[in-house]
């Protein structure tokens, strides 16, 4: 199964916009796994359990990525997977705001 670590944005300080760029500065903010992902992980803990299966966690970011994976694994993950390359560093294009 696919998941995603994304910025916590319960606590965003103020200076983490780049408001010129329309961008969140996200080493400014600390990370958690994706809501929808945590659920997901939930769910697939009882038809592995039931069934002879295993269950695959895949992630694509930088190495600090592997928090994610590491929840994965202790809640019903059997395998994980990093994948992690610098030219798939690029941000996602966003037009910019406008005040």
């Amino acid at each position: 199964m696919l998941i995603k670590q994304v910025p916590d944005i319960r606590n965003i300080p103020p200076d983490a916009w780049d408001w010129e760029k329309g961008t969140l500065r996200r080493g400014m903010l600390d990370t958690v796994c994706n809501e929808l992902d945590r659920q997901a992980l939930a769910f697939n803990r009882r038809p592995a359990q039931r069934q002879d299966g295993k269950v695959v966690a895949l992630t694509m970011g930088p190495p600090f990525a592997t928090e994610v994976l590491r929840y994965a694994l202790s809640t019903c993950a059997d395998h994980a997977v990093l994948l992690t390359d610098r030219k798939l560093a690029a941000p996602t294009p966003r037009p910019p705001l406008t005040p």
